[in-house]
């Protein structure tokens, strides 16, 4: 046993101290999401290109209900020899408020991030200057924008999903992408949504059925059919999702990952494509349905939710409707252009 606990710390600490990739400064820009509670504080990093051919680096922190936005900084680069044109690092520093934060970012394996921080505390405090290591999964291009569902009322169109920046951090509920705000909506008033962390999401049995959840919540059912629970677990795993959100509860089920919701499709995805503008509402049977060409894609009893559903659909342009299992309602996913 004291051998395997050893084997395991060899193991960690050598992808830790693996010799960084060397790469074009283009394979470092997305949306780069922390997950794990490290103690550098670090939640997520927005790296895009800047001014001369360089990069920024946008740094946000744990803070609750939302991120701490502890700005942008322009990236110095690095090569591993005086001779090479390419980039073996990235470098930046902040000061984030009683302390100063040097951060040095290195292309990790599978398309992922590693960081290096090194905080010296400026506060006058007792605490010790620390420095920490970790790792950052990719989570979306760089040029990605919140786009916020509107609660429309009954018959209204949805708003364009035209976004404005600007304000404080706490203009948004999405964590990690600043401040972004959709033109004439009030941030986030039309999604019912709850965070999880995709790291704690496990498969069991719970009262009988098979569940998938993190450890305070249950996410989907499965009944009795494991291997659909499983692959539902494969399916958030490769999408990185870390939020759900419903528009009537258990009728739409839409997920995000960082504030946005996946474009790319995975092989094997069980889907149905839809035209997000050409999606309407109709009234049929005393009910109201959200449709799109022939394909009827939810049905309500109500119009005003009828019309939300609507409106996630077109503000976030999704065009694939998408299942974790056809056999259980609310066992769905979306995808978007």
């Amino acid at each position: 046993m004291a051998f395997g606990r050893f084997a395991r710390i060899a193991l960690l600490g050598a992808v830790l101290c693996a010799a960084p990739a060397r790469a074009e400064i283009a394979e470092f820009y997305g949306i780069w999401t922390n997950a794990m509670p490290d103690a550098s504080g670090i939640s997520r990093i927005v790296i895009a290109p800047g001014e001369g051919g360089r990069a920024s680096i946008h740094l946000f922190g744990r803070c609750e209900p939302v991120a701490c936005d502890w700005g942008t900084q322009q990236a110095r680069t690095y090569a591993d020899n005086p001779g090479s044109s390419e980039v073996h690092s990235l470098a930046a520093e902040f000061d984030t408020g009683g302390a100063h934060r040097r951060i040095v970012l290195h292309i990790g394996v599978g398309h992922a991030l590693r960081f290096e921080e090194q905080t010296d505390f400026t506060d006058g405090s007792a605490r010790s200057n620390y420095a920490t290591v970790g790792g950052l999964a990719y989570a979306g291009d760089w040029d990605s924008a919140t786009r916020v569902a509107a609660v429309t009322a009954p018959g209204a169109a949805p708003a364009p999903p035209q976004v404005t920046t600007g304000g404080s951090a706490t203009d948004s509920s999405f964590v990690g992408l600043g401040p972004a705000v959709a033109s004439g909506y009030t941030p986030a008033a039309g999604e019912d949504c709850r965070p999880f962390n995709p790291d704690q999401v496990r498969v069991g049995v719970v009262d009988g059925q098979w569940r998938l959840g993190d450890f305070t919540t249950r996410l989907v059912s499965f009944g009795p059919r494991q291997a659909e629970a499983r692959a539902a677990m494969a399916i958030l795993g490769y999408y990185h999702l870390d939020e759900q959100c419903f528009v009537g509860r258990t009728t739409m089920v839409y997920w995000k990952r960082a504030g946005q919701i996946p474009s790319p499709g995975m092989k094997g995805d069980d889907c149905t494509a839809l035209d997000p503008v050409a999606a309407k509402v109709i009234e049929a049977d005393g009910n109201w349905r959200v449709v799109s060409g022939g394909t009827t894609l939810l049905e309500y009893n109500d119009k005003t939710d009828a019309q939300r559903a609507l409106s996630v659909i077109q503000t976030y342009r999704l065009n694939r409707q998408c299942f974790f299992s056809r056999a259980e309602s609310g066992a769905q996913y979306w995808l978007a252009r």
